[in-house]
């Protein structure tokens, strides 16, 4: 079995790098890895120190096969980094592990995604391996199943699988509301996956995620998942790109399992298990979102009129 190659998406987290860089070496065969490195450049002088700080961790990756280090001296963004990343490691792969530098990852994760990348590979309608898992409650025994939902948080895919990515937000958006796909592609309404796209379009966001979701989805692709997460995500702290402050539990699996081969097609039973955790986080966001508005937008100033009274009647 090859090993796939890694891409390492990094920018200006020195912490959370050297966290996952740790995790890297820990990997018992990491002198047989292909390692790619791409470092975005400063959006301010700011960043510069935190950028050359990240730049420095990456260093110990040289005890691998090979590292190959792409260092921009501009800021490209987010989704053009990882675009390009991919782009450039399947001019000369046929598969790839994607990571990004808040991850922190189980010592079995590499074996759970080389393993399922070789097996499925012909499977032309999985679409991608998936590393992370919500804390879903599971009913069911397999360790493994598959879903329509694509995640990004420690993934890996096969070129002949990307070559389906559509940058043009705009067509998939057409393409979704045209085949009547939105309820569906909003997993049943459990997350604004639609809202989310026409941010992208409209220039709100910059999303190579969610085009990613919609390419797959409207091939109908789907996707290996674990019941338990072999990966976490450490920059829910709402300083990343993309970030927003936790909202949910996350438990690191460092078990090993089975590693099950099922075929390709949607488990019933894990999708609504996802999709009723969605709802319920999306429900428990929202009532957060409410409490800060109310304390916001009515408490304060009701309170801040009561002592400015207070001090007129002195």
């Amino acid at each position: 079995m090859s090993l796939a190659p890694v891409l390492l998406l990094v920018y200006n987290r020195p912490e959370t790098t050297k966290t996952l860089v740790n995790c890297l070496l820990a990997q018992p065969n990491i002198d047989q890895f292909e390692i790619y490195v791409f470092s975005d450049g400063p959006k301010s002088e700011s960043d510069v120190e935190k950028i050359l700080e990240v730049r420095h961790i990456i260093q110990g990756l040289h005890i691998c096969k090979n590292l190959s280090k792409h260092y921009s001296e501009i800021n490209i963004g987010l989704s053009e980094s990882v675009i390009k990343g991919i782009n450039t490691v399947f001019e000369s792969h046929e598969k790839i592990i994607v990571l990004e530098d808040d991850l922190e990852i189980s010592s079995f994760f590499f074996n759970y995604m080389n393993y399922y990348l070789s097996y499925y590979e012909t499977f032309e309608r999985v679409g991608t391996i998936q590393g992370f898992q919500f804390p879903i409650k599971v009913n069911w025994e397999e360790p493994v199943f598959l879903d329509e939902f694509v995640n990004c948080w420690g993934w890996g895919t096969w070129k002949n699988r990307w070559i389906h990515f559509e940058p043009n937000g705009r067509k998939l958006l057409s393409e979704l509301n045209e085949r009547n796909l939105t309820y569906e592609f909003n997993g049943k309404n459990s997350y604004p996956f639609m809202i989310l796209l026409e941010d992208q379009v409209n220039g709100r966001v910059n999303s190579w995620a969610i085009r990613w979701y919609a390419s797959m989805f409207l091939k109908g692709y789907v996707h290996l998942y674990t019941n338990k997460s072999l990966v976490v995500n450490n920059g829910l702290d709402g300083n990343g790109t993309h970030g927003e402050k936790k909202w949910f539990v996350q438990t690191l699996n460092k078990d090993e399992f089975q590693l099950l081969t099922p075929e390709p097609i949607v488990n019933l039973k894990a999708r609504k298990a996802v999709i009723k955790y969605r709802k319920q986080i999306r429900f428990e966001l929202k009532l957060s979102n409410l409490k800060k508005r109310f304390l916001i937008n009515i408490l304060r100033p009701i309170l801040k009129a009561l002592r400015l009274n207070g001090q007129d009647s002195i």
